[in-house]
């Protein structure tokens, strides 16, 4: 008999009630079951040496904890701008997880089950990283993609809201170093407009600063077939609640993502009623310290 659990964006008091249901009956299979929409997608031709960009794409995903392996069912995969692949189900893929919290599922040569009149591409090589954690008491993964189809496509793909934590260095003109250790971005991309926003909650900078949830929007970016993501911009004028700060300029926003891991950010800040610039900078991980094994 399966004991299968399916996770949503579930308060934190759910998951820890699922993790406590998994221990009872050893002897069965524990699986938990997930789904995750409207993901991107950037595939590169070899062939024809074109890299596209494409939305849409889905995941359910399939752990099964007792046999260490995973069932991926993939909705929404293109590979040119006219083929749609109906859902793809790739089965039986062997799962390890990393020391710190990543279910790395991974296999070559994969002939997928195909939910439709057409057959389904092969993968020469398929590897999802999975991080389970929890983010403002929701279940908030993160997972990063990249396969290789019929020996022509690499594929890698993510979500376009990606979750960032690692500590803020802000710098005065004088010198004085201010540190925050626990510092969150929310990186929002846009296919559309190839723009991104960034979301700093809580974003404290010097100590006499109040904690605020500064926006940073329209900043244009480009991304390449590696999965790295450059963003850049010379002046923004920050949000809170949607409202424009003038007072509180931001300048040089620079950074980068590389979205199997990590992003780095640095700006300047001139706010009114704190004169000088500062220099703020932070470089961090899709890590926090609520991750689920």
């Amino acid at each position: 008999m399966e004991k299968v659990f399916r996770l949503s964006f579930f308060v934190l008091l759910a998951l820890m009630l699922c993790t406590a249901c998994k221990s009872e009956n050893g002897g069965n299979d524990t699986i938990t079951e997930q789904s995750v929409n409207n993901y991107f997608s950037i595939v590169t031709d070899k062939n024809l040496a074109t890299t596209t960009n494409f939305t849409g794409v889905g995941y359910q995903i399939r752990l099964n904890y007792t046999r260490a392996t995973a069932d991926i069912i993939i909705s929404g995969l293109k590979l040119n701008g006219e083929l749609v692949y109906p859902d793809i189900k790739l089965t039986g893929i062997p799962f390890k997880v990393s020391e710190d919290g990543w279910f790395v599922i991974s296999a070559t040569n994969l002939t997928p089950n195909s939910n439709g009149i057409m057959a389904g591409p092969i993968f020469d090589s398929f590897k999802m990283n999975l991080l389970q954690r929890i983010v403002d008491e929701y279940y908030m993964p993160a997972i990063y993609v990249e396969m290789t189809l019929n020996n022509r496509f690499n594929v890698i793909s993510s979500s376009p809201r990606l979750f960032f934590f690692g500590p803020t260095t802000t710098v005065d003109e004088p010198g004085t170093e201010t540190v925050n250790k626990n510092s969150q971005y929310v990186y929002e991309l846009s296919f559309d407009s190839n723009t991104l926003s960034i979301t700093i909650p809580s974003a404290s900078f010097i100590p006499s600063m109040p904690a605020l949830n500064i926006a940073m929007k329209a900043v244009p970016f480009t991304m390449d077939e590696s999965g790295i993501v450059r963003f850049e911009s010379s002046s923004i004028t920050p949000t809170i609640a949607d409202v424009p700060y003038p007072n509180f300029p931001i300048s040089n926003v620079k950074g980068e993502i590389d979205l199997r891991s990590s992003m780095k950010i640095s700006f300047d800040c001139e706010p009114a009623k704190a004169p000088g610039i500062y220099h703020v900078s932070s470089a961090g991980s899709y890590l926090n310290n609520m991750i689920i094994e």
